[in-house]
Formats: structure tokens, C-alpha cells, sequence
């Protein structure tokens, strides 16, 4: 009898040890996932946050840039042509006929001009310039963004320099930085002239 109780005792207490075991194993595994799911979580919100303040540098700088652009192209806007005549009124333009300038443009290549021509097209970087009638119009590029003060159709007084000139399959292609320094009426101070000496015998 006695040996039995024994024997049961040990039984129950090889139970008890058992589920002990059981329960101390099941925890650490809980704790270990559950460390595991707080890590993964910190580290995702780190990840956010981190995407979101490189998307919000981004759209700064992307923000910058576009204001930066804006001042640029404002500072490029003259406020009027007598104020671009002002800015080059120290520097020597040879004056040329737009016709001749048309017709000999491979001769000119190097020296500063001034001529008169129509405004064909206009962007904020580049003019086309009708130089001849019935003749293509030749497209140069502008020193300063004109588009508030001039328009297509506009007759123009413009100064430059051509730095180039080509043609292929019979287009003339030049180029050129230009300003203008008058327009409509104003432009009639320059017509009417005879083209530079100086030019006619660079054409000969």
C-alpha cells in the first residue's frame, strides 16, 4: 500500500513537471513572437517615416527649383526694348540691310549687326526672323525671353552676333544671339538706311 501511494505521488509530480515544462516553453515562444512582431513593427514605422520625409524633401526641393526658375525667367524678362537699348548701348553694331544680311550671312559670321526683320515666331529662347520676302524665316536665338512684350507679326529693330552659319538642303541655318531694341513705329529710325560700307566689302 505504502509503495502504491509512493508510486502515484511520483507519477503526479512527473505530471506536474511535465505541464510546468509545457507552459514554460509555450510562454517563451509567445514572448519570442511576440518581440519579434514588435521589432517588425518599429521597423516599419521607421521605414515610413523615413519615406515620408525623403517625399517631403523631395517635393521641397522640387518646390525650390520650380521658384528658382521662375526668378530666373523673371530676370530674363527686360521691362521694355528701350531698357534692352540701354543695356547694349555701349556696344558697336554694324548696321545691314535685312535683305543682304539674308544673302550673305556666310559672310558675316563673327561681327555684330543691327537690322530690321518681322517676327515670325516667338518663344521665351528663340525667334524666327523673315529677313526676305518670299524666303524662309531664319531662326536665331534670344538673348532675353520677349514673349510679354513682343508678338508674331511685329516688325523689330535687332541686334547680334553670328557666331555660325550653315546650310543644308538648302535652308539656312544660323546662329545667333539677338535682342531687340524697338518695334512698330519705332523701328522706322532704321529703315530706310543703305547697309554698312564696311559689311558691302566683306561681300565682294
Amino acid at each position: 500500500m505504502e509503495r502504491k501511494k509512493k508510486a502515484l505521488f511520483a507519477l503526479g509530480a512527473i505530471i506536474v513537471i511535465a505541464i510546468i515544462a509545457t507552459c514554460i516553453s509555450r510562454f517563451g515562444g509567445k514572448e519570442e513572437d511576440t518581440k519579434k512582431l514588435a521589432t517588425g513593427t518599429v521597423t516599419e514605422v521607421t521605414d515610413n517615416t523615413n519615406q515620408s520625409a525623403n517625399n517631403e524633401n523631395e517635393t521641397k526641393n522640387e518646390k525650390n527649383k520650380e521658384v528658382q526658375e521662375e526668378e530666373e525667367q523673371k530676370d530674363n524678362r527686360p521691362e521694355s526694348l528701350d531698357a534692352v537699348k540701354m543695356l547694349h548701348a555701349n556696344e558697336d553694331h554694324t548696321y545691314i540691310t535685312s535683305e543682304d544680311f539674308y544673302n550673305h550671312m556666310d559672310k558675316i559670321v563673327g561681327y555684330n549687326f543691327l537690322t530690321t526683320a518681322t517676327i515670325d515666331e516667338l518663344t521665351d529662347k528663340e525667334v524666327s526672323l523673315k529677313l526676305k520676302d518670299g524666303k524662309p524665316s531664319v531662326v536665331f536665338n534670344t538673348a532675353e525671353d520677349y514673349t510679354k512684350l513682343l508678338r508674331s507679326g511685329k516688325e523689330v529693330a535687332v541686334i547680334g552676333t553670328l557666331y555660325e552659319y550653315n546650310k543644308v538642303d538648302g535652308k539656312k541655318i544660323a546662329t545667333a544671339w539677338v535682342s531687340f531694341i524697338a518695334s512698330g513705329n519705332d523701328v522706322e529710325e532704321y529703315k530706310g538706311k543703305t547697309t554698312d560700307p564696311n559689311f558691302i566689302d566683306l561681300f565682294k
